[in-house]
């Protein structure tokens, strides 16, 4: 592992990009989470140094090593880190992925704040399909009122004349409820 750590050391993003690469996913083969300390300081130092536009997968990678060998909840610090370190377009399917995970180590209302951070962060063009997810979420568990509210705070960002499917499902939600 020492021309890993040279590599990284000599050559600078993107070039050491498949050097990372190969460093982190041979250093989890071979020692499969019994050096798990070490293996998270060398992603915190990859991910610190990464570009916007490569952090998606390492902190994906990150997050997936904790989940296989290290605990949950270090797992979604990750992924909750990730969704503040990753380019914006990248964003949604952190989001999505941090919300899937979120889900099955802690259940659907554990969501609820994951989806409040996103609406509130993600640029205006995602948030009309995170909204939508939230108000789903919310007619499952029976809370009306949050779905209600859930629409109306997403028609700030659907405009009538052109996203008139956003303005149909709210329609047919006041009808049916």
């Amino acid at each position: 592992f020492k021309v890993y750590e040279r590599g990284v050391n000599i050559f600078n993003w993107p070039y050491s990009l498949d050097i990372w690469l190969r460093y982190l996913v041979k250093f989890v083969e071979r020692y499969q989470g019994t050096k798990l300390e070490r293996v998270r300081d060398l992603f915190e130092q990859a991910v610190e140094e990464v570009p916007l536009s490569f952090a998606k997968l390492f902190y994906i990678k990150y997050a997936q090593l904790e989940e296989q060998y290290g605990l949950a909840r270090h797992a979604m610090a990750i992924y909750d880190r990730a969704t503040c370190a990753v380019v914006d377009d990248d964003t949604p399917l952190i989001y999505k992925i941090y919300l899937h995970k979120s889900t099955v180590y802690f259940g659907v209302t554990r969501t609820r704040e994951i989806y409040e951070s996103a609406i509130s962060s993600l640029p205006d063009k995602f948030v009309k399909d995170i909204c939508l997810q939230y108000a789903n979420l919310e007619l499952q568990l029976s809370e009306i009122d949050r779905a209600r509210a859930i629409y109306t705070h997403c028609s700030q960002y659907c405009d009538p004349r052109i996203d008139s499917s956003f303005w149909k499902l709210w329609h047919e939600f006041e009808v049916q409820y």
